[in-house]
């Protein structure tokens, strides 16, 4: 403010200076007040000779406002008059980042890193974009290098942590957070390490953490909903609720705990809750394929199939490789009565994960239903070298095998199926073997 008073008496006093208007516009963003900077580099276009720099800073005021494509516009316009400059070319990269650009500005951000080694922003934001984009490893070693420039930062020791935590080293994860908590201590960095913690397992610890960040910030979401997940893995689902819902007043734009709400009422059976839950979850959070792939599991519960395929289909829309989703699109379908739909589902699932014993099984049901017998008999037996314990299968192929007058494949699966049900004390399958060897004259061991 003093500074802005300092310029209007200059100009008051007669001064012809013809970069008032700039400097007045880089002091109001500093104040963040974004509408009269603007109006100031405006202004400052008319009579200040370096565009260039204009360009610059009016691309920093987009960017700071979250702007994001105007913000590109006026840095790519800066570039181009001042190439070389380092704060246009770093802030070049800042936006190439947030314009969906990740390879352009993960290249941007290298070149830079070639040409100003120690430039610690721009080994932190390359660490982000390799985080993002999966390649974990890379986005360590930025963060390390990062560190040893700034080896007191507390940010860039949670940025490490949160990369081993995704790269499943937890116990690293945990010494990173543990540092950052002892450069700074309070209820945000004591959560976060609870949240290192939880992800260990390490439960008793974790709600220590959780608990020790809620005594110095009542209302820190990230606590509250870390609280409600340690609670939820200890069977107290009632306690886990409350901390859950006060995490969604604390922080009402933040998905996560919706998400562990949808899981708690699932736990308790309380379906119409929890398909609320996961709808508020995948509102929030619209680009993860989890939430819809839940809300999918939540419809089918209620019977309400139609919804179910709705969702997963949108869950498997955001990620095809989802091969659980793709085998519960399967069995929505086949509950609604589009085998065709379903048979093909359970394909691409199977092209996903073809050792999952389950989705066989489902695909040679759906395949019965439609009366193809012969690749029945392939999904049943493709189970079953998946699974030999699955009786369900085995007591189905039997049938098929008598169908297709196969008695001695038929005596064989049986055979084997009620050894099995046996050693697993089903009465049920000791029963329906049983009835089935009787019938079909097997001898049937123990004389029954």
């Amino acid at each position: 403010e003093s500074a802005l008073q300092a310029f209007r008496d200059a100009e008051e006093q007669g001064c012809k200076e013809s970069d008032l208007a700039y400097r007045r516009a880089v002091v109001l963003i500093k104040l963040k007040r974004w509408d009269e900077a603007e109006q100031e580099l405006a202004v400052a276009s008319v009579s200040f000779s370096d565009e260039g720099e204009l360009r610059y800073q009016m691309g920093r005021l987009y960017l700071l406002q979250n702007k994001v494509e105007l913000a590109h516009q006026e840095t790519l316009e800066a570039a181009r008059l001042q190439p070389k400059d380092l704060r246009i070319r770093l802030q070049k990269a800042l936006c190439s980042s947030k314009v969906v650009e990740p390879e352009l500005a993960i290249n941007e951000f290298t070149a830079l890193l070639e040409d100003y080694p120690d430039l610690t922003q721009a080994r932190v934001e390359l660490g982000h974009l390799y985080r993002i984009s999966g390649q974990v490893d890379l986005a360590i070693e930025e963060f390390q290098r990062a560190l040893d420039l700034q080896p007191e930062s507390v940010s860039l020791q949670l940025d490490l942590g949160r990369a081993y935590a995704k790269r499943g080293d937890h116990e690293l994860a945990i010494k990173s957070m543990e540092r950052a908590a002892k450069l700074k201590p309070g209820p945000e960095t004591a959560a976060l390490l609870g949240d290192a913690l939880f992800g260990n397992s390490r439960l008793e610890e974790a709600e220590s953490q959780y608990r020790k960040a809620l005594s110095m910030a009542p209302q820190n979401a990230r606590a509250q909903a870390g609280l409600g997940a340690v609670l939820m893995r200890k069977g107290r689902f009632e306690d886990s609720l409350s901390c859950l819902r006060s995490a969604t007043n604390s922080a009402p734009d933040w998905a996560k705990p919706y998400a562990d709400l949808g899981l708690v009422f699932m736990q308790l059976g309380n379906w119409g809750e929890a398909a609320q839950a996961y709808e508020e979850a995948s509102r929030l959070e619209p680009s993860n394929p989890d939430h819809p792939a839940k809300l999918g599991l939540v419809a089918f519960r209620l019977g309400d199939f139609e919804r179910a395929i709705k969702v997963l289909k949108r869950a498997v829309e955001i990620e095809p490789t989802l091969a659980d989703s793709q085998s519960h699109l399967g069995i929505a379908y086949a509950a609604a009565g589009h085998l065709d739909e379903a048979i093909s589902a359970y394909r691409r699932a199977i092209t996903l994960n073809p050792l999952d014993p389950k989705t066989h099984y489902n695909l040679g049901v759906a395949y019965s239903k439609k009366r193809q017998w012969d690749q029945v008999i392939e999904s049943y037996r493709r189970c079953l070298d998946l699974d030999e314990e699955d009786l369900n299968a085995r007591y189905n192929l039997a049938l098929i095998y008598e169908r297709m007058k196969m008695p001695e494949e038929a005596e064989q699966q049986l055979r084997r199926g009620y050894a099995v049900a046996q050693q697993k004390r089903s009465n049920d399958f000791l029963s329906k073997f049983g009835k089935e060897m009787q019938r079909l004259g097997v001898a049937v061991p123990g004389g029954e």
